[in-house]
Parts: structure tokens; sequence; C-alpha cells
């Protein structure tokens, strides 16, 4: 696959709170990407 496109979601609030630790814990983010097969 090729990533043609990426964006951090920088809006998104992960639901569970073991998720939200690991976003302070590890620099987890949310991300929506576009990739085609190539």
């Amino acid at each position: 696959f090729q990533v043609n496109d990426l964006k951090e979601n920088d809006q998104y609030r992960f639901v569970s709170e073991r998720a939200g630790n690991a976003t302070q814990k590890y620099g987890v983010k949310s991300v929506s990407l576009l990739a085609v097969k190539g």
C-alpha cells in the first residue's frame, strides 16, 4: 500500500480511560489515512 494522506485527529478523544492514559504516557494519537494498493 502507498499512503497518500495522513492526518492527525486533534479533536478526537478516546472513550476508554486506558486509551486516554496511553495518550499521555506514550503519545498515542488518533489518525486518519488514505492508502491505495500499489
